[in-house]
């Protein structure tokens, strides 16, 4: 007979390497309850492959449980910290549960992963768990920008941790092109798909980010001629002035040399921006306007939950910061209008708050908006 030891071992490998495909498997269960009855107390690695098993065929308490037993044999183990992460992050999106389940939830993801990080600050699995957590706090609460700029600062952590993971690669250029980095994301996009060439969509999105980065470079070199539009801009927007504690800006510079304590101290800092066009897909998700201020100097608008018809080419939108957010954002090689030069573009991205920006002097109808999405890798 063979030895117990050796038994678990041989069911043990034989039920990773069928967890290897991405359904569920009644064979890798069984194998994996067999190992446990032998030695229940035998590796902690055991529990989550039989908690993977099990969130695949929707019983989440009882994965759940699983990694709960891997922790009970080392409560320092990180996968399953990771795991447990990753595990109430989805149940956050569970149809059925109240808001304030969501918000225990995603409290809870946070935790476990910063948890993990308390136990090694250089894995790159807990940075990454960080990181999709936080994605998904974003999601939930309306796309917040400040949300996904920590899941940046984790993405790039868990990058440079974990080198070869194409999964990180692409989840961080998911991240760059959600807050306006499209150059960088283009080249994560492309990483991802170097090191795994069969990843699904890599190489298309990375398409997508240098085609959108051409044409905002080529309208960009269309508007500084147009003189028409030149005389539109001085005749559509305001000028600065102030009034009632809320001051109007005119141009994006005077916006982005506003210190944190200026914006403070004003109810609300405003800025109108006439839009040239939508240069992203329609599809996309944020939506990203090309738009130009009085003075004539252009940006990208952001703007996430909305339908693309609730915006139009020269419509005005007039954003408030805060809640919007504004930063500077080098766009690196961007291929010029001859499609032989590649060039640095300087490009101001603006991330708008839906819910509090004016389209024409109107607020947004309710039945322009849209639920929030997201297309990370092994982001459920």
């Amino acid at each position: 007979d063979t030895p117990r030891a050796e038994k678990v071992v041989l069911y043990c490998l034989r039920a990773k390497a069928l967890l290897l495909l991405p359904t569920f498997s009644a064979e890798a269960e069984a194998d994996l309850n067999k190992a446990l009855k032998l030695d229940p107390s035998s590796s902690p690695d055991t529990y989550i492959a039989l908690s993977e098993c099990l969130w695949r065929k929707n019983q989440e308490q009882e994965a759940v449980d699983a990694a709960q037993s891997a922790l009970s044999i080392d409560a320092k183990y990180i996968p399953a910290l990771c795991q447990l992460s990753r595990l109430v992050r989805a149940l956050a999106t569970k149809e059925g549960s109240t808001e304030e389940q969501r918000a225990n939830y995603l409290h809870d993801s946070i935790m476990k992963a910063k948890e993990a990080l308390g136990v090694d600050i250089n894995s790159g699995e807990a940075w990454s768990a960080l990181g999709l957590a936080h994605i998904q706090v974003a999601v939930a609460t309306g796309f917040g920008y400040i949300g996904m700029k920590k899941a940046l600062a984790a993405m790039q952590q868990a990058v440079v941790k974990c080198p070869n993971d194409p999964d990180i690669h692409y989840n961080l250029a998911v991240v760059l092109e959600s807050t306006g980095n499209y150059s960088l994301a283009a080249v994560e996009y492309a990483k991802a798909a170097l090191i795994d060439p069969l990843l699904k969509g890599a190489n298309a999105s990375a398409n997508s980010c240098k085609a959108l980065l051409e044409r905002y470079l080529s309208v960009e070199t269309e508007a500084k001629k147009n003189e028409n539009l030149k005389k539109e801009l001085l005749f559509k927007l305001p000028a600065s002035k102030a009034a009632n504690g809320v001051v109007t800006k005119s141009s994006i510079a005077e916006i982005l040399s506003l210190s944190p304590s200026e914006i403070k101290a004003a109810k609300g800092h405003m800025l109108s921006v006439m839009v040239i066009g939508l240069i992203s897909p329609q599809g996309a998700y944020p939506l990203c306007y090309q738009c130009i201020d009085r003075n004539g100097q252009t940006c990208m608008l952001l703007v996430p939950r909305l339908q693309s018809s609730a915006v139009s080419r020269r419509d005005v939108v007039t954003v408030t910061f805060p809640p919007s957010a504004i930063s500077a954002v080098e766009q690196k090689n961007v291929m010029a209008d001859d499609k032989k030069t590649l060039v640095d573009v300087q490009s101001v991205v603006i991330a708008a708050d839906p819910d509090s920006i004016l389209v024409n002097n109107a607020p947004v109808a309710n039945s322009l908006f849209t639920l929030p999405q997201m297309s990370s890798r092994v982001f459920q």
